[in-house]
């Protein structure tokens, strides 16, 4: 697909237009260009658990399941060793 400077120009107008409605709603007033631009450029403005971040989800999940392997592994060597867990 050919993309050319009129294709940009539109999908720039675009997203600049949504990030101004998304702006003017969650303040009430209307937003300056800065705060346009920013919210154009970033589609996610953090990487909290709430913005679905995949990488940090995932990263998150294989941190767990090292735990619960790490945790598996001491319970097995515990009851080997005789003692109580």
């Amino acid at each position: 697909m050919y993309r050319d400077k009129d294709f940009r120009l539109q999908q720039q107008c675009k997203y600049k237009n949504r990030a101004r409605r998304y702006l003017s709603w969650a303040w009430h007033r209307d937003a300056d260009e800065r705060l346009i631009g920013m919210r154009y450029r970033t589609r996610k403005q953090c990487s909290c658990w709430g913005c679905s971040n995949q990488q940090r989800m995932e990263n998150k999940r294989r941190e767990i399941a090292a735990v619960e392997e790490m945790w598996e592994e001491l319970q097995d060597v515990c009851k080997s060793l005789g003692l109580a867990t």
